[in-house]
């Protein structure tokens, strides 16, 4: 297979979906199709990714958040706490 046809038909097919020129854009679409068609090429979807795979990234943003919250809390009843003291010391 040559890599030339390849490419043309990627620029051809790049041309087709992102033309604001309605003939252009067709224009390149059918040479596109005519491309593959000789050079004997099949089109087959590209594999979707399983969302269940990725469900793990959501799962541990959910475990960064509360963790993060939980040291906010924290922090913030330990300023408080040094506040608190600190205003103890000056009287």
């Amino acid at each position: 297979m040559n890599d030339d046809v390849i490419e043309k038909i990627g620029k051809l097919m790049a041309l087709a979906l992102n033309n604001p020129n309605e003939e252009e854009a067709r224009s390149a679409a059918m040479k596109a199709v005519r491309l593959i068609k000789e050079s004997g090429l099949r089109l087959v979807p590209a594999p979707q990714p399983d969302i269940q795979d990725a469900s793990w990234i959501f799962e541990r943003l959910q475990r960064d958040r509360e963790r993060q919250a939980r040291y906010n809390e924290d922090y913030l009843k330990n300023l408080n706490d040094y506040l608190r003291q600190g205003q103890q010391w000056r009287k």
